[in-house]
């Protein structure tokens, strides 16, 4: 009998499996008390009436294939950010959003870069495609922009930051990415990073996204509350061709 598990490569052998929280409802049955589920960024009120009834009103087209290119939706958020819309992917989650990227941009003999106490998703992602990933230890339960910056090398591809850090809540400022983006330790390593994401409250948000997403990848990540609509850090793409 072919023993199979000697066709999957090494690298995935070596995955952990993802251990999800309980779900709500299992939680609530053990313990006989309404729970709320705050690690899952789950909005306990309820979806928006606004978002029923257009999930109604798709069901009429159901007969159709869906347009895998979220046509509508791409030149929407394109319009609402002054993005060109083959700047936009829009994806079912950030996890997907990484899944493609590091699919895409890493493999064998080339790594990412991150901090401890970070999301959960980046090992996962970046071993999956066999690359390594590199975290950096944490400081004062976040990112250190520094640290990163020592940790990067000519085999890294990926940068991931996640602003706000999920799950430790910190926060890091227009100003500090842009230091991070500018500093010289960057070019002398000839390695050409590119900013992805607006933080969420930083002074400069003001400036031109279409300018910030020229340079690089960045996230919109749309939650699953009535209100909530964040920008959040997933990753900078390493360009080693185009100023080599």
């Amino acid at each position: 009998m072919t023993d199979f598990g000697k066709l999957v490569p090494e690298w995935v052998h070596t995955l952990a499996s993802y251990k999800p929280g309980k779900p709500v409802r299992q939680a609530e049955l053990e313990s006989g008390v309404r729970s709320i589920k705050m690690a899952s960024n789950e909005n306990p009120f309820g979806p928006s009436p606004l978002a029923i009834e257009a999930i109604k009103a798709a069901t009429a087209e159901v007969n159709y294939y869906p347009d895998n290119g979220v046509t509508e939706l791409t030149a929407r958020l394109a319009e609402l950010h002054e993005v060109a819309p083959e700047n936009i992917l829009v994806t079912a989650g950030s996890t997907g959003f990484l899944d493609i990227l590091t699919r895409t941009l890493l493999g064998p003999g080339l790594n990412a870069v991150t901090s401890k106490l970070s999301f959960i998703s980046y090992p996962i992602v970046t071993r999956a495609t066999g690359a390594r990933l590199i975290e950096v230890p944490a400081l004062n339960d976040g990112f250190d922009l520094d640290g990163i910056l020592e940790a990067i090398d000519f085999h890294t591809r990926v940068v991931y930051i996640a602003n706000p850090n999920n799950p430790t809540g910190t926060i890091l400022d227009a100003n500090a990415i842009e230091r991070f983006l500018t500093s010289s330790r960057y070019w002398t390593k000839r390695i050409p990073i590119t900013p992805a994401i607006l933080p969420p409250n930083a002074a400069s948000t003001t400036r031109s996204r279409s300018s910030m997403c020229d340079r690089g990848v960045r996230s919109l990540c749309c939650g699953r509350s009535r209100r909530h609509t964040d920008w959040r850090g997933c990753a900078w793409v390493m360009d080693w061709d185009r100023r080599s």
